[in-house]
């Protein structure tokens, strides 16, 4: 059985396959979604993306053809849906809606409801075991996903600063201002964005060693929040480098109407926010919604 083998190789990527397969191939990789230029060495047959490609993948060419009596259109699928809804929001997000990338938006969505419904679920439970009240629990475990999700913003920010920096010495003196051209900064984001998870362990630890000094959180109740903090900021970080940047909102107009289009009403009604307990997730500021969040009423 053949296996065309997908290796990514910067700025190109390769089909490694036996020269045989060269109709299997161009066949991959146009379900895949690129743009072929073909040029033959050897045994591999190269071509320029349309758009990135995360990890590797192993494609089995039967798995190509439709068997039958099955519809062929993906017009009516929730899977192409969701896909369609999360492109063309700007121009540097073409990378948003390929299935296979492991770090999509609708993929860190998943991520935050499972915090919500596993981690801080177990983080609640322990903290009112060891004599924090469930009003004063929720309301840290907001403040510690707050702290994280304005920690990893900044640092998001500040690494793009320094790059600047780094190209235009002159950055920041006498006033003086500049951006770098897009051709530029689109891939510097996308390697961050590839590379993520491998600057979390620091954050991790330096954030851990000044929550104390940003919210009144006794050693008791920081230790039982271990793993709600570490998959919270894999979360957000996530989030905040991603083009365009995801959105928490952690705030709402108390003299507004809750929207149920956007939260969720947990214990007694009410029209109006009394306090928040989960933020709302958004593709990005003032984009579409991806998780409601969770409010007190009133």
């Amino acid at each position: 059985m053949t296996k065309l083998v997908l290796q990514e190789s910067f700025p190109q990527y390769e089909f490694i396959v036996p020269s045989h397969s060269e109709v299997a191939t161009q066949i991959g990789a146009t379900i895949a979604g690129h743009e072929i230029r073909l040029a033959k060495f050897g045994s591999c047959i190269q071509y320029v993306p349309k758009m990135s490609i995360v990890g590797t993948w192993h494609i089995e060419p039967e798995l190509l053809s439709t068997p039958s009596g099955l519809d062929n259109s993906l017009s009516g699928k929730p899977a192409a849906t969701a896909s369609m809804a999360t492109t063309n929001v700007t121009d540097d997000n073409s990378n948003l809606s390929f299935l296979p990338d492991p770090i999509r938006p609708s993929k860190i969505a998943i991520k935050l409801q499972d915090l919500y419904e596993s981690e801080y679920t177990g983080s609640l439970t322990a903290m009112v075991e060891n004599g924090c009240p469930d009003s004063k629990s929720k309301e840290i475990l907001l403040q510690i996903l707050h702290e994280v999700y304005d920690e990893c913003r900044k640092q998001a920010d500040a690494q793009m600063n320094r790059i600047t920096q780094a190209l235009h010495p002159t950055v920041g003196i006498d006033g003086i201002t500049t951006s770098l051209p897009s051709d530029v900064v689109k891939p510097l984001k996308e390697y961050r964005r590839k590379n993520a998870l491998q600057y979390l362990p620091g954050l991790i630890k330096s954030f851990v060693e000044t929550l104390p000094n940003k919210i009144n959180i006794a050693n008791v109740q920081l230790s039982v929040c271990t793993s709600f903090i570490e998959k919270s900021m894999k979360c957000c970080w996530l989030m905040c480098v991603t083009e365009p940047p995801m959105f928490l909102k952690f705030k709402w107009n108390k003299s507004e109407q809750i929207d149920l289009d956007e939260v969720e009403i947990e214990g007694s009604d009410g029209r109006y926010v009394d306090s928040m307990r989960w933020p709302t997730l958004y593709l990005y500021e003032n984009g579409p919604l991806m998780n409601k969040g969770v409010v007190n009423a009133k």
